[in-house]
């Protein structure tokens, strides 16, 4: 609506104008969210919101917890109020805010780039209290490996990942045409094998 620089802008030069428009959009969000969990049947809701750059946060820590976290929070609360899984997209390195994520209600993370975070701490620090979604690199594996190395790294997120569950094994943002067919097939084939 404002624009990313002007946003950006407003948050320093107008923080009371932020605070106004997002209590108006999370109102409108919450008034679609509840005729759509009244009327129909799943099992999650997937919030798409992405806060970061590969290497850290669009505004810091602070802001965020400020502007966006408790906004957030109201939505997460409706949708598990209904008895539905939350299910939060955002690219790019959120590891400052994970723990917020979690406290507010944040059942499933997507995607899970490892060209942003070390995933594998995240599995062990997070992974009593968080399902991972994501994992297999789409910016150097699945477009630079061999489709023998692409076997060898969806086995390794299925035993690392997978341990104890809490892990979604797919490819960590949207696949691109770079990506070559026979790695795509190995990615598919491997994770259908069983665990």
């Amino acid at each position: 609506m404002r624009g990313m620089e002007e946003l950006l802008t407003d948050l320093m030069l107008h923080p009371d104008f932020v605070q106004a428009l997002l209590d108006k959009l999370t109102d409108y969000l919450l008034q679609t969210a509840e005729i759509i969990l009244k009327n129909f049947r799943f099992e999650a809701v997937a919030i798409s919101d992405d806060y970061p750059t590969q290497h850290g946060l669009l505004i810091s820590p602070h802001q965020w917890r400020r502007f966006i976290k408790p906004r957030l929070a109201r939505i997460y609360q409706l949708i598990r109020k209904e008895g539905r899984f939350v299910m939060h997209h955002s690219d790019g390195d959120i590891r400052e805010i994970i723990p917020d994520l979690i406290e507010i209600g944040c059942d499933v993370l997507h995607p899970v780039q490892p060209e942003c975070m070390d995933i594998f701490f995240l599995k062990k620090r997070y992974g009593q209290r968080l399902t991972f979604f994501g994992g297999v690199s789409t910016q150097d594996t699945l477009v630079k490996a061999s489709p023998g190395q692409v076997v060898e790294e969806v086995r390794r997120l299925k035993k690392v990942m997978g341990c104890g569950g809490g892990y979604i094994l797919s490819n960590g943002i949207t696949l691109q045409a770079d990506v070559p067919d026979e790695n795509l097939l190995a990615l598919i084939e491997t994770a259908l094998k069983n665990w």
